[in-house]
């Protein structure tokens, strides 16, 4: 089944996960009568349909149809196959039965109209298009979504927003900016912390290149600490030169401003989050991807990939 986007009007607080149907019934919110007109409307024209096939008032529900049945019967069955359409049922049992029920219906048109009646009682398709309609219901009922704030949605839907210049210095983040932005909109606070140490690491490794640094091993495979010791270690000659020389400034003011930040980022906050030593708030979150974002948008001013 097609997965369906809503996005909550602001300032409405967490909401729990719950069915389509649950926010169609309960809700009753603007943009989901919107989205899902065709459900409704589809719902709606079968139900009527059914409940006139089988009025006493108009015939014995067991009558045969005929010709001026077709204008009460043939718009349900067009309106049922907009909504499984609409809503991407396909395949199973369910696509199966509402096909046989609307290639029927659309054959009417085509038997002969000279007799005036077909071979279909009002009872047994006012029974199949009731029959439908509550496989529609249940077929939203297995369909979950969430509500998220106006705010929130921004995060999942434009984390480029955030990080202009981290993306164009540093493309090799991209996928940790959009799961740190989309975890914090879904409320993974742990795991929006974990993407954001992953944006750094892309910012360490970039300062470990242009420093220089040779490891005995792979800097993928490197901890941080063994990292910030090689740079630390590598700029040290250049902090003790006189002050006016090109390379002091480059290297006191660059590089070691950078590794004192990610020392502080490592100890603050990535090895809590590494080793599963601190679970997260909205607060916290918030804060930590906000620092990460300053400092990576600062650094994509001095360093690049």
């Amino acid at each position: 089944m097609a997965r369906v986007a809503v996005l909550w009007p602001p300032d409405q607080g967490v909401f729990p996960l719950g069915s389509t149907l649950d926010g169609l019934q309960i809700l009753s919110l603007p943009m989901l009568l919107h989205q899902c007109h065709r459900f409704y409307l589809a719902c709606a024209e079968l139900t009527d349909a059914a409940d006139w096939l089988t009025s006493p008032e108009v015939n014995p529900p067991d009558r045969l149809l005929n010709a001026d049945d077709l204008t009460f019967i043939r718009q349900p069955a067009e309106l049922l196959n907009e909504a499984i359409t609409a809503l991407g049922i396909t395949g199973g049992g369910f696509e199966a039965d509402c096909k046989d029920v609307i290639t029927r219906v659309r054959s009417l048109g085509k038997e002969s109209i000279w007799y005036g009646t077909f071979d279909i009682r009002a009872d047994l398709l006012a029974r199949d298009y009731r029959r439908v309609r509550d496989g529609l219901l249940h077929e939203l009922m297995e369909h979950h979504f969430l509500h998220i704030s106006t705010e929130e949605a921004d995060f999942y839907t434009r984390p480029e927003k955030r990080f202009p210049e981290t993306l164009v210095s540093f493309p090799s983040a991209t996928r940790d900016i959009e799961e740190a932005c989309k975890c914090f909109a879904l409320e993974r606070y742990t795991a929006c912390v974990f993407h954001s140490m992953a944006i750094l690491q892309v910012g360490l490794h970039s300062l470990a290149d242009d420093v220089g640094i040779a490891l005995k091993f792979p800097i993928e495979v490197a901890g941080w600490g063994d990292i910030l010791r090689a740079i630390q270690d590598k700029i040290k000659p250049y902090v003790n030169l006189p002050r006016g020389d090109c390379q002091r400034d480059k290297y006191d003011n660059l590089y070691s401003d950078c590794a004192a930040q990610f020392g502080f980022f490592k100890d603050a906050w990535r090895n809590h989050v590494d080793h599963n030593r601190e679970v997260y708030d909205p607060d916290s979150a918030r804060s930590i991807l906000m620092h990460v974002r300053h400092f990576m948008e600062r650094l994509s001013t001095r360093l690049h990939e």
